[in-house]
């Protein structure tokens, strides 16, 4: 090679490596067979909040192959309509290196404890704490277990301030609504057991071979730097040109070929970005039950500027929820559910991200075997879950004279023989008739009418839309000048505002 032939330097940039493992590893454990409070399996810290006491005398649940043993008892919740969200456990795990975190636990809820939990995450040491989806109920003393995927917060990622925690939730205007359908007791118990928290190890990006002294017989590269802005640089040994056009090319990455990690940065001249991460969205941002959203994915530059994926296609997959699939072209597609209900998906597209979206309950009789019988699905399901056998609304599982219609319009549990609507008429200090309803409640609308008559016809007594849970209403009855009076109570579905 000649002394004044041209020199050709081609720019080596690394490309991320897109390898990760197959399977989730397991971060932290909590078996609670071990005597103490300490994770089985790698570093967390556990502690109640809300005055809480606990222990570890509660039997513990079998998962896989963890033999029960024992299991975290809490007491000493608070008193009733006190201490809202305030009560509970908290699990601390640092997650540094991992990345799509999830976290499991069964949860045990006893008899006349609050039947209701709610699950928050951090990601600052328990500074702030957001929610992580739905609520959930249980009506007799028994195990949850819960799955939560945080794969779509990439905040958790990586995170030495990672945690989460459950806490005791009121469940109606009265307060904590107790498990059993008894008197809630701040002494009764809840317990845990089987807390894991895993992830996929960070992968890392595979960095280029240094730059380095290379010679042959024909032409040597020696190691000096330059900055030459679009000008000239010139020493002994070559003459450098560089060209550095306003919004020149950009490699857009293609699925068959490497990406390329610098690129032009629209409006700067000679700015390059990086880019750092994958997004996704969805419009819109909740999906009815049985509807569509279009799914949109971008990449995120290190300004946090965003820049189109070209033609590469995103893997999309069904973390959890009620999503019947995810097309090519990134639009979803919503199951029916019995009650909104949050999804999960991920995408992959060099890099990994995730997003949760709410799956809107838009009809409230149409899920399952429960669709069209007249009954709220979220009902039926709270007492007797998927495809409960006895939930039919003319049947009548506790044999309390009150089938599962009157149950649900009432108020009452149709599980439990103790409790049922009753209205009956009796007589006041002065002899005179009045009624009574032993519970009413919002969302219903109640009219008592008479008539001197089985046949009518019949006017309407009062007429009441409860705003809260009321017991033993009482309604006096100022017509006292007929001899015998007959009475019958009217009740609907009622929605005050249309909504």
């Amino acid at each position: 090679m000649k002394a004044n032939d041209l020199l050709f330097l081609a720019l080596i940039v690394a490309v991320l490596n897109c390898q990760h493992s197959a399977a989730a590893e397991e971060i932290t454990r909590w078996d609670l067979n071990q005597g103490g409070y300490e994770p089985a399996i790698g570093n967390g810290e556990l502690r109640c909040i809300g005055g809480v006491l606990s222990d570890l005398s509660h039997d513990g649940r079998t998962a896989g192959e963890i033999e029960a043993g024992k299991a975290l008892r809490l007491y000493n919740f608070p008193l009733q309509n006190n201490g809202n969200g305030t009560a509970g456990v908290i699990f601390m795990v640092d997650v540094q290196g991992y990345e799509d975190i999830s976290f499991r636990f069964d949860h045990y809820f006893g008899l006349n404890s609050a039947d209701k939990h709610l699950i928050q995450y951090t990601v600052d040491g328990g500074e702030t704490w957001i929610n992580s989806g739905a609520t959930v109920n249980s009506f007799n003393p028994s195990w949850v277990g819960r799955d939560i995927n945080k794969a779509s917060d990439a905040r958790v990622n990586d995170n030495p301030d990672f945690g989460f925690r459950i806490i005791a939730m009121f469940n109606s205007s009265e307060g904590y609504s107790p498990v059993g359908g008894g008197r809630y007791d701040p002494s009764a118990v809840w317990a845990f057991d089987n807390v894991v928290v895993t992830g996929d190890p960070v992968r890392l990006p595979t960095l280029p071979v240094p730059v380095a002294l290379r010679s042959s017989l024909s032409y040597a590269i020696i190691d000096e730097s330059f900055d030459v802005g679009g000008g000239v640089s010139t020493n002994s040994n070559a003459q450098l040109y560089a060209s550095l056009a306003v919004g020149g090319l950009c490699n857009v990455p293609s699925a068959s070929s490497a990406m390329d990690s610098k690129h032009l940065k629209q409006g700067f001249i000679a700015g390059i970005y990086e880019i750092e991460r994958l997004s996704i969205h969805s419009t819109p941002e909740q999906v009815m039950a049985g509807g569509s959203s279009r799914i949109e994915a971008e990449f995120v530059a290190d300004d946090q500027t965003t820049v189109c994926i070209g033609d590469v296609a995103p893997e999309w997959e069904i973390v959890d929820g009620p999503i019947r699939e995810i097309r090519d072209n990134g639009e979803l597609i919503a199951a029916d559910v019995y009650t909104n209900t949050i999804a999960v998906i991920k995408a992959t597209a060099i890099f990994k991200a995730g997003l949760e979206l709410q799956v809107v309950d838009s009809d409230y009789d149409n899920f399952g075997v429960y669709a069209g019988d007249g009954l709220p699905d979220y009902w039926q399901h709270y007492y007797f879950g998927l495809d409960g056998g006895q939930a039919m609304p003319q049947m009548d599982p506790d044999n309390d004279g009150r089938n599962n219609r009157i149950e649900c319009i009432t108020g009452f549990s149709p599980i439990d023989d103790t409790e049922k609507f009753v209205f009956k008429v009796f007589l006041d200090q002065a002899d005179l008739p009045s009624l009574i309803l032993n519970k009413a409640i919002p969302g219903r609308r109640y009219s008592i009418e008479s008539s001197d008559t089985l046949s009518g016809p019949w006017s309407t007594v009062v007429s009441l839309v409860p705003v809260s849970e009321t017991h033993d209403f009482v309604v006096n009855d100022l017509d006292t000048g007929r001899a015998m009076r007959f009475f019958r109570l009217r009740m609907e579905w009622w929605d005050s505002d249309s909504n």
